[in-house]
């Protein structure tokens, strides 16, 4: 089969019957980690009987990966309804009996804790949907009286971290450290955050040494920072955080740089006549442009090269070879 020109549709080569009793399929959702698929239904029991609701997990093919789940004992019950929740991991379904109730799911299709009340009164027909950015569920139902109720909710704690960041490094600069690392691709992934210690120890977690940056980010994507340092006669031990909303954090990655003194523009561990020439070259009027190639002499960071840079950079130089003042 093909529909809409050529998009190609899956068929089983035998359809899915159940011999139990008459099905009624409510919804359907997809598991966005494993690709597999949630569906709801009621059905008379074997016997006869009130409707009861079920939850059945299949995978990707098309095959069944467990049997029914009864998600209640069996009375009167309009429909059932699952969505995924990225944040968790778990389905979660909402269905009618005389209240509207609701349970979650794991992928191994095991119901997971009891049954809980989202919202009492007569319903027919609940909705549910998940935001993916935070996991939180908007659920609607229509009630006996023919009113439509709306509430959002949140169900379970996340208490998973996403993925370590990669590729952490600093490279040292002119009184700066530039720190650059690769986010992990987890989908609840929303920032990084960066701590340093100046006494030869890393950070032991995000609690530890001194906060540096909590930098947003999307998942699978790269960071940067550029942190401006005080002193460059030690060096800067920094972890970084990965982190979701909760927030949760993974394990910190480590680097460690120790950035060049104010005026060594050559990055050779001294401050000479080769880095004065820089400067002089670089030097202009207060408040003037600085010219391109000549960002690194502006010391005092005010968009210019003048006097003021030209102090800074004679507290610094104490000629070839020699460590630098500052």
């Amino acid at each position: 089969l093909k529909m809409g020109g050529n998009i190609p549709i899956h068929v089983p080569p035998d359809p899915v019957n159940n011999p139990n009793g008459q099905d009624s399929l409510n919804g359907l959702t997809c598991n966005t980690r494993d690709g597999n698929y949630a569906i709801g239904f009621t059905k008379l029991p074997v016997g006869g009987g009130d409707y009861q609701t079920y939850a059945m997990v299949f995978d990707r093919t098309a095959s069944w990966n467990s049997g029914e789940i009864p998600m209640s004992a069996p009375s009167w019950s309009a429909s059932i309804m699952p969505a995924y929740n990225p944040i968790t991991n778990t389905y979660f379904y909402a269905y009618g009996t005389t209240s509207c109730m609701g349970r979650e799911v794991s992928p191994a299709s095991a119901p997971l804790g009891v049954a809980e009340t989202l919202n009492a009164g007569g319903v027919r027909f609940p909705a549910l949907a998940v935001r993916p950015n935070d996991g939180r569920f908007l659920l609607a139902k229509a009630g006996d009286n023919g009113s439509y109720t709306l509430q959002l909710f949140s169900v379970g704690v996340d208490t998973t971290p996403p993925g370590a960041v990669a590729a952490f490094s600093a490279t040292p600069g002119s009184m700066v450290n530039l720190l650059n690392w690769t986010n992990p691709s987890d989908i609840d992934f929303t920032g990084t955050v960066i701590r340093y210690r100046t006494d030869g120890q890393f950070p032991a977690d995000v609690n530890d040494g001194q906060w540096l940056v909590d930098q947003p980010g999307a998942a699978g994507s790269n960071g940067a920072f550029v942190h401006e340092v005080q002193d460059s006669r030690v060096t800067y031990h920094y972890a970084a955080f990965a982190h979701d909303a909760a927030p949760n954090y993974a394990a910190g990655v480590h680097t460690s740089a120790s950035p060049y003194a104010a005026g060594d523009f050559d990055f050779d561990d001294d401050v000479d006549q080769v880095d004065f020439g820089h400067q002089q070259m670089c030097f202009t009027a207060t408040f003037s442009p600085i010219g391109a190639g000549c960002e690194d002499a502006d010391l005092d960071h005010d968009f210019d090269v003048d006097e003021g840079d030209v102090t800074i950079f004679q507290a610094c130089m104490r000629g070839a070879g020699a460590m630098p003042g500052c």
